[in-house]
């Protein structure tokens, strides 16, 4: 069996029961855009820790980010667990790749002043409210999936526990993915 006859149908059908729906949607274009035009054709046996090596070298070279040959190191091993637990395949050849170190960029928050400029300069606007759930410590996403249960008006605090996620066009409320993700925001008095 050719990588690429099993990478879908496993994708599709296995892996994605397992895997949140924007992690699908990463997932599918990581397989149609590097790991198939690289791996594709080769039996799924016959594919070599220095192929899969090779595709993250040329990730590199077009200067793709180490999230995302990250990500398509993720994508193959776990493909090829799969593929060993069900005896298809004796070994993960992904097994044991180092992925490639993520620096973090760094960040240089506004100041007060630049905020509260900010804020005075779109005061009015259809982007003063955005700026503001923005400043409180919210994503977009979050502030969509928020329901008036998460609000605590006497103690002026926010449940975060929820967004708002667009999946194949329509927009679901879902769990955050992580514990850490889950906080309390205080609301301000403005």
């Amino acid at each position: 069996i050719l990588l690429k006859d099993y990478l879908m149908p496993w994708l599709e059908n296995m892996h994605s029961l397992q895997i949140s729906d924007t992690t699908l949607t990463r997932y599918r274009g990581l397989a149609t855009n590097y790991v198939i035009p690289a791996l594709g054709e080769t039996q799924l046996g016959k594919v070599s820790k220095r192929e899969i090596t090779s595709l993250m070298t040329s990730m590199v070279m077009e200067q793709k980010g180490a999230r995302t040959i990250n990500q398509t190191l993720a994508l193959i091993s776990a493909m090829y667990k799969s593929a060993v637990n069900n005896e298809i395949v004796e070994t993960n050849p992904a097994k044991g790749i180092k992925k490639i170190e993520e620096r973090s960029k760094q960040i240089n928050p506004l100041t007060e002043f630049e905020v509260i400029k900010l804020l005075d300069a779109a005061h009015g606007t259809f982007m003063e409210t955005r700026l503001q759930i923005a400043f409180m410590g919210l994503r977009q996403g979050e502030a969509l999936g928020l329901r008036w249960g998460d609000i605590d008006f006497t103690n002026k605090l926010i449940n975060v526990s929820h967004q708002s996620q667009k999946v194949k066009g329509v927009r679901k409320l879902v769990k955050l993915k992580s514990a850490t993700s889950h906080r309390k925001v205080m609301l301000s008095d403005s």
